[in-house]
C-alpha cells in the first residue's frame, strides 16, 4: 500500500525541492523503519476483515424482511461508509488495518450491489452487477494505490467478462477456456524482476493458482481463439511487459493449437508441451515459481493418463501397485530434476 508521505514526497521531488537520490535515501529509510508485520497479525487481520464482511451481509439478510426498503438502504450504505470511514481514519495510525478494512469495504460493496439490485428491482442482467463490483475495486486502487484492490480487480474483471459472454453472446465455452488459460497466463508473467511492487507478485499468484483448473477446462472441453478472448490477454501482457510479452504470444499461439491436438491421446501431449514451455520459460527469467508450476502440470499430466488409459488395461491389483510405482519413482525422479533446475537458478528450493 502506498504510505501517506509518499504523495507529499513525490509533490516536492516535482517541485524540485528534493532530487531523486534524496527522494531514494527517504523511500529506503522509511522502508527500513517501518516494522514488518508477522504472520499471525497478518492471520488476524485477514481473517477479521472476513468476519467482518460475512458478519455483515448475514445480519443485513437476517433482518432483511423486517426492514422497508429505505431503511434497507441506508443500512446497507452506512456499512459501507463505517468501514472506509473507519479505514480512512487509521490510514496513519495503523496502514495495515487501514488496508483491511478499505479492503473489506470493497468486498462487501459487491453485497451491496446485489442487496441494492434487489431493493429497487433493478435489471436481472446480473453480469452488469460484477462489471460495478469490478469498477468499485479499480476506484479503490486509483484512490488507495494498495495491492488488495488490484487483487479485487483483476479477479473481478475476468469474471465480469466471462459472465457477459456466457450471458450475453453466443460465446462457446472453448472461447471462455482459451481465455481464461491467457489470461492466467498474463497474470503469471507480471513480475519482472526481485524489486517489482508487490502488486505484480499478487498478480502471479492469482496466475498460478487459476493456471492449472483452467487448463484442464481447455484440456477437457478445447481451447477457440477468439479476437477479444486472445486480444484483451495479450493487450494486459504487453501492458505489463511490454516488449517482454513476447512469451505470452507464444502460449497464445500454444492455446489455439489445442484444437490440432483433438485426440483421446494427442490431449496429454499438448499438456506435457505446455508443462515443458512452461519450466523452460521460468528457467530463462529465473523465476522459481514457473518452473514449480510447470513440474506439477507435468506430474498431473502424467498421473491423470496412467489413470485413464494405463490402469484400466492392467489387472486391478498390477495397475495399482504400478500406480504407487509412478509415484514413488516419478515422484523422486520429478523432485531430483526440480532441484536441480532451481538450484541452477541460485534460489532455494
Amino acid at each position: 500500500m502506498t504510505q501517506p508521505w509518499e504523495r507529499h514526497l513525490r509533490r516536492w521531488q516535482a517541485a524540485g525541492f528534493i532530487d531523486e537520490a534524496a527522494g531514494a535515501r527517504i523511500r529506503e529509510f522509511e522502508a527500513n523503519e517501518t516494522p514488518r508485520l508477522r504472520w499471525p497479525v497478518i492471520v488476524a487481520l485477514t481473517l477479521g476483515g472476513l468476519l467482518v464482511a460475512a458478519g455483515i451481509l448475514l445480519f443485513v439478510a437476517a433482518h432483511w424482511d423486517r426492514l422497508g426498503p429505505a431503511a434497507r438502504f441506508t443500512l446497507v450504505a452506512a456499512a459501507l461508509a463505517a468501514l472506509h470511514g473507519c479505514g480512512a481514519y487509521s490510514a496513519w495510525r495503523f496502514p495495515a488495518l487501514s488496508a483491511t478494512l478499505h479492503t473489506t469495504g470493497t468486498a462487501v460493496f459487491g453485497g451491496a450491489i446485489a442487496l441494492a439490485g434487489q431493493i429497487f428491482n433493478l435489471s436481472e442482467h446480473w453480469p452488469t452487477g460484477i462489471l460495478l463490483w469490478a469498477a468499485g475495486a479499480w476506484a479503490g486502487w486509483w484512490l488507495l494505490r494498495d495491492w488488495p484492490h488490484v487483487v479485487l480487480a483483476a479477479l473481478l474483471t475476468p469474471a465480469w467478462l466471462i459472465a457477459e459472454w456466457s450471458v450475453g453472446t453466443d460465446a462457446s465455452h472453448r472461447t471462455i477456456a482459451g481465455f481464461a488459460v491467457l489470461t492466467s497466463i498474463a497474470y503469471l508473467a507480471a513480475p519482472r524482476f526481485e524489486a517489482d511492487r508487490f502488486w505484480r507478485q499478487a498478480l502471479a499468484w492469482i496466475g498460478a493458482a487459476a493456471l492449472l483448473p483452467a487448463a484442464a477446462w481447455a484440456a477437457i472441453a478445447g481451447a477457440t481463439p477468439g479476437v477479444f478472448s486472445f486480444a484483451l490477454p495479450l493487450a494486459l501482457a504487453v501492458l505489463l511487459r511490454g516488449r517482454e510479452a513476447w512469451p505470452v504470444a507464444g502460449f497464445a499461439a500454444f492455446v489455439a493449437a489445442r484444437q490440432v491436438f483433438d485426440g483421446d491421446l494427442s490431449i496429454y501431449v499438448w499438456c506435457a508441451v505446455g508443462a515443458v514451455a512452461l519450466i523452460l520459460w521460468g528457467i530463462r527469467e529465473g523465476r522459481a515459481d514457473r518452473v514449480n508450476l510447470g513440474m506439477a502440470a507435468f506430474a498431473v499430466t502424467v498421473a491423470v493418463f496412467y489413470s485413464s488409459h494405463v490402469l484400466d488395461a492392467l489387472d486391478r491389483s498390477l495397475g495399482l501397485a504400478g500406480l504407487g510405482v509412478l509415484f514413488l519413482a516419478g515422484g523422486w525422479l520429478l523432485e531430483r530434476l526440480r532441484r536441480r533446475v532451481i538450484a541452477g537458478l541460485g534460489r532455494p528450493s
